[in-house]
């Protein structure tokens, strides 16, 4: 987390500084934005009718050295919010991304808590890591392993992902061994045990996409112009991540 949520609560971006500095983020700012989009959405799901935010509710969240007036301009380029009458709106996209955030931090606190039995202080920090870089599906998998919690730690609403809608009762897993892959499906190679110099001179590295061509008699993929074929021992000693946005245009 970017912006640390104090007890008050309120925005802090100074004292991450250095954190910042140990995670290799694409885009620190946008993280910046997400936490504010996670404010404005805090302050909204407090509201039964009232749409809007004000400008004098959301500086009661931040703290007074955050350049407010920046990233409030910021966020309307990216159409993420709307300004009228010195209120704040969040768009559709705003929304969606702000109830992301939001749902990501609550159901990442509860399994800190719940699962690896981490304090409230703890929990609130580890989540506060991984609410704007964990991925839908891994959310849905965590959400899913705690069977759907309704509540955060602190009573709020979680807000409900498509595997509440589909109400799933089991997780999927995220990495796979290569053997386990479909025919034709792509994976992005995660981790390799026993990784050996050979691998890495035929470009079997963590982070390239792969391809199964084949699992019988040997194990055949194909990996960026090339294709290779394995002894399955080997293969089954390579973990992938299905690459999903790849295999939905196969």
């Amino acid at each position: 987390m970017i912006l640390k949520i104090k007890q008050n609560p309120a925005l802090n971006i100074g004292k991450y500084n250095k954190l910042m500095k140990k995670i290799e983020f694409h885009d620190r700012a946008q993280y910046n934005l997400e936490q504010i989009l996670g404010r404005l959405y805090s302050i909204l799901e407090n509201k039964k009718k009232n749409t809007s935010v004000t400008f004098h509710e959301l500086e009661k969240q931040v703290s007074e050295n955050t350049n407010l007036s920046s990233f409030i301009n910021e966020l309307e380029k990216k159409n993420y919010i709307k300004i009228s009458s010195n209120k704040i709106q969040l768009t559709k996209s705003g929304f969606k991304l702000g109830e992301t955030i939001v749902r990501a931090y609550r159901i990442g606190m509860r399994f800190m808590a719940d699962v690896l039995s981490l304090s409230h202080k703890n929990a609130q920090k580890a989540a506060g890591l991984i609410e704007h870089l964990i991925e839908s599906e891994t959310l849905d998998s965590l959400c899913t392993f705690l069977g759907h919690p309704g509540r955060s730690l602190s009573g709020e609403k979680i807000p409900p992902g498509s595997c509440c809608k589909r109400k799933l009762t089991s997780v999927k897993p995220v990495l796979l061994k290569l053997t386990d892959l479909s025919l034709s499906e792509k994976g992005v190679i995660k981790y390799i045990q026993n990784i050996d110099a050979s691998l890495t001179h035929l470009g079997i590295i963590p982070g390239e996409v792969v391809t199964l061509i084949e699992k019988r008699p040997s194990v055949v993929i194909n990996i960026g112009s090339t294709t290779l074929a394995l002894d399955k021992h080997i293969a089954e000693d390579i973990y992938v991540k299905p690459d999903m946005k790849k295999n939905q245009t196969l």
